[in-house]
This record gives structure tokens, C-alpha cells and sequence, in this order.
């Protein structure tokens, strides 16, 4: 993982944009940011869209 990956994991999904010893922080649709602790994403799986040959498309209102 790192910043600019679109991931998904713990029913929220969005751009990392921090990386540190105890959080990450994501970016979601709605430009809210939603930090998570590190224990959790390690305790729970997580997608990774980096490496997807499709391209994501999210339409919001």
C-alpha cells in the first residue's frame, strides 16, 4: 500500500493520502477522511486497487 492506492477495508473504502507507524488515512468519496489504526487493516483484509488493468469509475450526486 502506499499514498495515492485506492483501497478498501473495514466497510470504508478511498485514497490513501498518510502512511504512519500507528494510522493510515484515507480520503473517501465524499472528501471526508477516515483514519484508521494500524491493528485494524492488519487484522482485517483489504483490497488494493493499484494494480487493476480496469479503471474505477464512482459517480456521485
Amino acid at each position: 500500500m502506499q499514498i495515492g492506492d485506492w483501497i478498501e477495508t473495514n466497510e470504508y473504502s478511498g485514497f490513501v493520502v498518510d502512511i504512519n507507524l500507528r494510522s493510515v488515512t484515507i480520503q473517501s468519496v465524499d472528501y471526508n477522511l477516515v483514519v484508521i489504526p494500524n491493528s485494524k487493516i492488519i487484522d482485517s483484509p483489504f483490497k488494493n486497487f493499484r494494480h487493476t488493468p480496469r479503471s474505477r469509475i464512482i459517480l456521485s450526486s
